[in-house]
């Protein structure tokens, strides 16, 4: 490649060497050089490199549904009893048995966790609502 006074002035400003500048020329040709065979390959498999996908983990696997953190809401019959202790906690104070009122009177979980360890359990709210009412055995066993 003929220089035409564009290519690296500062090197011959600096009054280096020709055979530095022809060595620079010769380093940044193969620079790129690469980038443009990059290119190309990006182009062929249709995709720049930033719209790559990200492919998951291997190691997720799909939600298999709620379960309860606290362990004694994993089994009916514990359940049964807590929620029955939280609802004769706040009849003793004269409220609304709700689960807000669970929540607010009787120290037990948010109204929405509430309903999830409900369903867990094979129960609806709000037909099955007061605990009180709930079946002694549990209703996925019938």
């Amino acid at each position: 490649m003929p220089d035409d006074g564009t290519v690296l002035p500062w090197l011959r400003q600096a009054g280096l060497f020709p055979e530095l500048i022809e060595l620079e020329r010769e380093r940044l040709q193969i620079k790129v050089e690469r980038e443009r065979l990059k290119l190309e390959r990006e182009q062929a498999r249709g995709h720049h490199r930033h719209q790559t996908p990200h492919a998951p983990p291997p190691h997720t696997r799909a939600r298999d549904g709620y379960r309860p953190q606290d362990k004694a809401f994993r089994e009916y019959a514990s359940a049964r009893r807590r929620f029955v202790e939280w609802e004769d906690a706040v009849r003793a104070l004269g409220e609304a048995v709700t689960p807000a009122g669970l929540q607010v009177h009787a120290g037990a979980p948010h109204p929405r966790t509430q309903a999830h360890i409900m369903a867990f359990l094979g129960l609806r709210y709000p037909q099955d609502w007061p605990p009180s009412t709930w079946p002694a055995a549990s209703v996925r066993d019938k």
